[in-house]
């Protein structure tokens, strides 16, 4: 998956940093760029910096050093209403409000572009965007008794409602079984806007994401093609575990696999007997 032939540049960031007052830098140095309609998957191990640098991008925090460009404007002057029509963001840790239907909260992506009549311009309608989500069948729930991956694609919903030119997401498979993950992510893809995603699921990433990012230690160790970027060899030194591209053994594609043994943890004790 590749940006169209020129392709405006969506998001342009330009020796990023992020640290909170007083303590060491989360984000250092990035720059990277992505045209309109990629899609970046951001990767690395646990405290590399990923959602400080997504929440970045999402409008959400503001570099220390260095500055974001979205459509050519720089991030930090862009009005907050045009931010939240331009941008929609999932996060890990967003907790909607349990009392709500799953059709109220995701008509708060609606809100950014009600007129003064209550009226919204054209995009997908609410209905069609619960459906699109899989929803349908429990518009009327509370969000409160939902499943965890339910309340993922609820998340997920009101942000396509939100309509927006850049969608991030932080985590988004969380909480999904396997066969949901490959659902959720080929619903963004199919999307057609560019999507920042951080994942940890690796062996996913070739079939998704037009880009990846590879951070570690708050800095970006490579950034390109998933198949240029996700090797052995920089699979091994960055998150300390084998990566294969095998043949599909019925289809005209490759697998990706992780090579992971147990008991290799530095953290884990030795034990030596009870």
């Amino acid at each position: 998956m590749t940006h169209t032939t020129g392709s405006p540049v969506a998001v342009a960031l330009d020796g990023v940093a992020f640290a909170p007052p007083g303590k060491p830098s989360l984000v250092q140095g990035m720059s990277f760029h992505i045209h309109a309609g990629e899609i970046l998957a951001v990767v690395g191990p646990n405290g590399a910096g990923k959602t400080t640098l997504v929440r970045m991008i999402a409008g959400l925090s503001d570099p220390t050093e260095g500055d974001i460009h979205l459509w050519g404007m720089r991030l930090r002057d862009m009005p907050a209403a045009e931010r939240a029509r331009r941008i929609a963001y999932v996060g890990q840790l967003e907790e909607p409000d349990t009392r709500l239907t799953i059709s109220q909260y995701v008509s708060l992506g609606l809100l950014p572009h009600s007129g003064p009549l209550g009226k919204t311009g054209p995009g997908r309608s609410l209905a069609e965007v619960i459906a699109l989500c899989g929803l349908d069948d429990l518009a009327h729930r509370r969000i409160g008794g939902l499943s965890g991956g339910e309340r993922q694609r609820a998340k997920l919903a009101r942000a396509i409602c939100q309509r927006p030119q850049l969608l991030v997401l932080d985590e988004p498979t969380n909480h999904l079984d396997p066969n949901a993950r490959g659902a959720l992510l080929g619903l963004v893809a199919s999307l057609g806007i560019t999507v920042v995603a951080t994942l940890h699921d690796l062996t996913l990433i070739d079939a998704f994401a037009s880009h990846v990012a590879l951070v570690s230690g708050g800095r970006l160790e490579a950034y390109g093609h998933p198949q240029d970027v996700l090797s052995l060899s920089s699979i091994r030194r960055v998150f300390d575990v084998g990566f294969h591209r095998l043949p599909h053994p019925s289809e005209d594609r490759h697998l990706s696999v992780l090579d992971v043994s147990l008991g290799n943890a530095p953290f884990l004790p030795t034990v030596k007997g009870f």
